[in-house]
């Protein structure tokens, strides 16, 4: 019997719902420890709505691998992106500049950014 709940345990979702458990409080807390206030109604919709755009792209993402196909220029038009939504925003062009030339660098290397 013992066997048995221990396989299904592991193939379920439940390390990542309590990661995502453990994120929320800590996070809760550190806004706590600084004054503010984590859970209203204003800052879950704020959150609700800045992971739309991720969660779609997660989603096709999914598709295509489902597909059968794995298309990693689903990261690089994301990185493109979010650095043409930091111009139009009004970013620092310094900024913007260093990771432009971070993202080449790492196009021309096939590496990723984060590993250097």
């Amino acid at each position: 019997m013992t066997t048995v709940v221990a396989r299904r345990m592991a193939g379920t979702s439940l390390p990542i719902w309590l990661v995502l458990l453990l994120v929320f409080a800590v996070s809760w807390v550190a806004v706590a420890i600084h004054g503010g206030e984590f859970v209203t109604i204003t800052n879950l919709q704020n959150m609700a709505q800045r992971s739309v755009a991720l969660g779609l792209v997660a989603i096709g993402q999914t598709l295509v691998v489902l597909a059968g196909s794995l298309d990693l220029s689903v990261a690089y038009m994301v990185s493109v992106s979010a650095v043409t939504t930091s111009v139009v925003m009004g970013g620092a062009p310094a900024n913007i500049l260093i990771g432009c030339s971070r993202r080449w660098a790492s196009v021309r290397r096939s590496a990723s950014p984060t590993a250097w």
